[in-house]
């Protein structure tokens, strides 16, 4: 009898917290799409890309989160079960007068939930075949390749989903059944109707910690944007937001009373006196609910607007390679035949080209680019030197030929510049652009194998020049041909673009097929006989780049994905009991708007007080956690942006600062109001269906 009233039961609590029930199937295909993610052959194939850059830790990384995800997932479990446990107090007390053993009445309660946990993973796992597609895609994509859709199943991955899951619902099922075990009678039976117990029961108390509340929010943000960016500054900022969020809460039903409570005027406007009692006895009840989810969403927007800031790094790191893929050569080489032939016949080559860039004695250039990277250190408060952002090859001045120059302009779609024989053209990233401007404007002149040229103008268009092993060390000396030969071959390169994007495992096709190659690390790097870093770990091997390499190696990819997973599960989590915390009380909220309808309020009214009370509840945790996950978001990813670039690599990091967070805010609002809207749904279908 017992497991037939267990399945019927498990039926009812699923319709009943259906939005609970759909919330655990996508934590489910989230956690299965990662854990597909880590035995994909897309993993597989990014570990051999990073093999020589560093280790691959994307799948230590989900790992990682996942564990913690796992205490997350329990934590919620076992809220959701004691809420269950609450509603149902009054029920599962009616079995214990029937003579029911309180162990029969556990076990039941155990499979009930049980039976909505099996429910949820096995849709879950189908679901998340989908997911799994879905991040092999994006991977792919970031890495500008192709992806073919292929719903294979993995075995591995429901195996390590269903140990998660086990472990979620054995730390949620243990905290409910120990509850549920020392309860006597008379507790279970008046359960449902125990409120929150009230923390602050002084009015006083309450505005003095609604304002101090406030003060801690403001304190928080500034500290999170202190220009010195220390690691303590964020710790206590983000002590005194949680501090912030739940005094807000704490004392906010108090603060209300004080401000609204007693002006007449404004409570007896339209309904202004019956959302007021509503949302001050939900408060009052729910305070440090509230306040938890509000410290849940703040940590979801911090989690998304990281997860963007690493990806707008990484985007932008890759946009500063002008080709798609480069093959460098140490010393002079003029053949890249094997390398171009095999290129030319397995990827669908737009554009390529063979050139050398050369070096010699003089350091007048570089010494302005030296000047100016002080200037930018001291601005943003760095104490180093440039010399420490100067790979070995460009210590000197580097040039390239006119020829090569005008080709490779035409290959990258750019307009032809002219000089003459007695001119040289300055090509450099935009922050030098002045400087070298400033240094040719008053004549002064470059003396190259035994000519003095005039400067012809000075370009600033992407031109592979961050980072070194591209066109030169952040700028490029371009002087006629004739003129370079009094200067050493200092490396030489073969660069293509590519139509569309090129196969998913190229990099790895193209490595394996010619011992000699090595993927040049953007991240790994070792110091020669004269102090200078090189990267060019092997003299004698030949090292991929481009923008793909760029992309595929920055060790800032097994963060992406991750953060974005842990801040999906957070923030399901504090929208879901946002929901079901309101969508639980049908019976009293019905009540209460059945009593409008009784003093004649026309439909078209009560939806929209409906519609205003469901706005308001939404906005009470969002409103502090969007302000303070916006500031957090705002510090990172300044820090991030200008520790990510060693040199100034972009315009305005203000800009890209702003784009960050608006695009953090904007995605998390998305989802939030889905949550809300389906909410507001329920309750309309609800409340009509009653009156």
């Amino acid at each position: 009898m017992l497991k037939t009233l267990s399945v019927r039961n498990a039926k009812r609590q699923a319709s009943q917290y259906l939005l609970y029930f759909i919330s655990m199937i996508g934590a489910v295909a989230l956690m299965y799409g990662f854990n597909a993610l880590i035995f994909s052959d897309v993993a597989k194939e990014l570990a051999e890309v990073m093999s020589q850059t560093g280790d691959n830790e994307l799948g230590t990384m989900i790992v990682l989160f996942s564990i913690i995800i796992v205490f997350i997932l329990g934590w919620f479990v076992g809220y959701m079960m004691n809420f269950m446990l609450r509603k149902r107090s009054q029920e599962l007390s009616t079995y214990m007068i029937l003579g029911i053993d309180k162990k029969q009445i556990t076990k039941m309660f155990w499979m009930e939930n049980g039976l909505i946990g099996l429910a949820a993973l096995a849709i879950g796992c189908l679901l998340g075949t989908l997911i799994a597609n879905l991040l092999e895609a994006i991977i792919v994509n970031m890495f500008g390749s192709h992806y073919s859709l292929s719903l294979i199943f993995s075995f591995k991955a429901v195996g390590l989903t269903l140990l998660y899951f086990c472990l979620i619902y054995l730390v949620g099922l243990f905290s409910s059944r120990r509850k549920l075990k020392k309860m006597q009678l008379i507790e279970l039976l008046h359960y449902e109707n125990r409120n929150e117990k009230m923390l602050i029961r002084n009015s006083l108390v309450g505005v003095i910690i609604f304002c101090a509340a406030l003060l801690c929010g403001v304190a928080a943000i500034r500290l999170f944007t202190l220009p010195s960016g220390h690691i303590s500054d964020l710790f206590w900022g983000l002590l005194l937001a949680v501090l912030c969020q739940l005094g807000l809460f704490m004392g906010l039903p108090s603060f209300l009373h004080k401000m609204l409570g007693n002006n007449e005027h404004w409570k007896f406007r339209n309904t202004h006196l019956f959302l007021y009692r509503l949302l001050t006895s939900k408060i009052g009840n729910a305070s440090m609910a509230l306040g938890s989810i509000a410290v849940l969403l703040t940590l979801s927007i911090a989690c998304v607007g990281i997860g963007t800031s690493f990806y707008q790094a990484t985007n932008k790191l890759a946009s500063l390679q002008a080709f798609d893929i480069s093959i460098l050569h140490k010393g002079g080489n003029d053949n890249f035949s094997q390398y171009s032939g095999y290129v030319s016949k397995t990827a669908p080559i737009e554009s390529s080209y063979t050139y050398s860039i050369y070096t010699g004695t003089s350091k007048i250039f570089m010494s302005i680019r030296d000047k100016a990277l002080s200037g930018y250190f001291s601005k943003i408060g760095k104490s180093d030197s440039p010399e420490n952002y100067l790979m070995s090859e460009n210590r000197y001045d580097a040039y390239m030929k006119y020829s090569d120059y005008c080709a490779l302009r035409k290959m990258l779609g750019l307009e032809k510049v002219n000089m003459d024989e007695n001119q040289f053209i300055v090509h450099c990233m935009p922050y030098l652009k002045s400087s070298y401007k400033n240094y040719v404007s008053d004549g002064s002149t470059l003396a190259v194998a035994g000519k003095s040229l005039s400067c012809a103008g000075v370009y600033t268009d992407t031109f592979s020049q961050y980072g070194g092993y591209g066109n030169g060390q952040e700028f490029i000396l371009v002087v006629p041909d004739n003129a370079i030969t009094s200067c050493k071959v200092a490396y030489s390169l073969y660069v293509a673009n590519v139509k569309g994007g090129l196969a998913k495992g190229y990099l790895n096709s193209l490595k394996d097929g010619f011992p000699s190659l090595q993927v040049l690390s953007s991240d790994i790097a070792k110091s020669d006989s004269d102090g200078y870093m090189t990267k060019l770990l092997d003299d004698d091997k030949d090292y991929i780049g481009g923008k793909y390499t760029m992309q595929s190696t920055n060790q800032s990819i097994v963060l992406i994905l991750p953060l974005f997973y842990l801040a999906l599960i957070v923030c399901i989590i504090g929208m879901v009991i946002l929901a079901v915390q309101l969508l639980s009380e049908k019976d009293k909220n019905t009540f209460h708007y059945s009593m409008l309808k009784t003093l004649g309020m026309e439909n078209s009214v009560l939806l929209h007080t409906l519609r205003k009370h469901v706005l308001l509840y939404y906005a009470l945790p969002v409103v502090p956690a969007a302000v303070l996950g916006c500031g957090l978001v705002a510090a990172i990813a300044q820090t991030l942006f200008t520790a990510s670039f060693n040199v100034p690599g972009i315009i305005s990091i203000h800009a890209l600062t702003f784009s960050t967070v608006a695009m953090t805010i904007v995605s998390f609002l998305a989802i939030y109001c889905v949550y809300g809207l389906v909410t507001y749904i329920t309750m309309k279908r609800d409340i009509l269906n009653m009156i």
